[in-house]
């Protein structure tokens, strides 16, 4: 059915996105996400007069040219090629999604607790969730450890594969990431 082509060209984009982000994540990923703070960053200055109107005005000036120009470039290339479109959307995902951004640190832990080297597990987890670790047992660190990575795969792979499918092409991932560096970054 013409219907499910859309649905099938996200799942091919889904699968070929992991796939490259288990093979080879980003390095400059985090680099991109800076600059997009950095540009909330002065939205906040320039804006901020303690009103809700004023705030909600800076988010969608924060949220509008990312998401918009997701769409508009997927719907161009789409519309030259459906496989161009496929192309965008899969780097689109590539760039968004990120088990490597906290899998590392929940390896270290295991292999620490494993090892019996409790104190290399507690500074793992304290770099990578902070707080205080020196009085945590092994069994503290594990839940802690699996509670911190459910909350990021959350964040960094399931929401955003969510989003994906809501919205046309990857402007629902872009929309949820940049919402949720927002989130991150106004949290005051």
């Amino acid at each position: 059915a013409p219907s499910s082509r859309p649905d099938r060209r996200n799942f091919v984009a889904i699968v070929i996105a992991l796939a490259l982000e288990q093979w080879r994540a980003l390095q400059w990923r985090a680099g991109l996400e800076r600059l997009y703070v950095r540009f909330a960053r002065q939205l906040e200055h320039s804006m901020n007069g303690g009103t809700r109107r004023q705030g909600a005005i800076a988010a969608l000036l924060a949220l509008a040219p990312p998401v918009a120009l997701a769409a508009i470039v997927y719907l161009a290339l789409a519309t030259i090629h459906p496989l161009l479109g496929l192309l965008w959307n899969i780097v689109v995902l590539y760039l968004l999604m990120g088990f490597r951004r906290f899998s590392h640190a929940v390896s270290a832990i295991i292999a620490a607790l494993q090892a019996g080297e409790l104190a290399s597990a507690r500074r793992t987890l304290a770099a990578w969730r902070g707080g205080v670790t020196a009085e945590l047992s092994s069994e503290e660190i594990a839940r802690l450890a699996i509670e911190r990575g459910l909350i990021d795969a959350y964040r960094q792979v399931f929401a955003v594969l969510f989003w994906f499918t809501i919205l046309p092409g990857p402007a629902g991932a872009v929309l949820y990431r940049a919402a949720a560096l927002l989130a991150e970054e106004w949290k005051g």
